[in-house]
């Protein structure tokens, strides 16, 4: 039988259990993330606690059994084509291969659209790797739905991301 999932927000204390998921999760999914193991490996102490500690979103760890089990995070987005105000961004989003399809992805949404709400969101964003047929699909039988945007991957331009939008109940 599979355990609940506890979701826990994410402060600058936490800096050494986020960063051992976060960089796990850059190697098992590298095409899933603006970022790089790379470019995050050699973050110091420091760096991790700054990161973790601001204030423009939040982030979340998932357990399972007592085991880290996924990470999500979310970001007032300040782009100018999202018009005057910021818009809720979920990112980071990695489940922990042994706990896929135990509905740690769903709670994990479930946390990130909680804190949207919360601040009076009506929708929250993302973006999906082109390549990435199976989060995509995840993303759909969660309500998410393509935007039409769509940009390279940072770290790689020559792949593309969509946006997907949800409404925020």
């Amino acid at each position: 039988m599979r355990d609940a999932v506890e979701i826990h927000v994410v402060s600058p204390e936490d800096w050494g259990r986020f960063s051992r998921l976060r960089l796990a999760a850059l190697q098992d999914t590298p095409l899933a993330f603006g970022s790089t193991y790379e470019r995050e490996a050699d973050r110091t102490e420091a760096q991790w606690r700054e990161w973790l500690g601001r204030s423009d979103g939040a982030r979340f760890l998932a357990s399972t059994a007592g085991e880290p089990s996924g990470i999500a995070a979310v970001y007032l987005r300040r782009e100018e084509r999202d018009g005057p105000g910021p818009v809720p961004e979920l990112v980071s989003m990695w489940v922990h291969p042994a706990h896929r399809g135990w509905g740690v992805g769903r709670v994990l949404v479930d946390a990130v659209e909680g804190w949207v709400a919360g601040r009076g969101f009506a929708e929250v964003r993302l973006m999906v790797t082109a390549d990435n047929p199976t989060a995509e699909r995840f993303y759909e039988r969660l309500g998410f739905t393509r935007t039409g945007h769509t940009q390279p991957l940072p770290h790689d331009p020559s792949r593309l991301e969509h946006e997907m939008v949800r409404p925020v109940p």
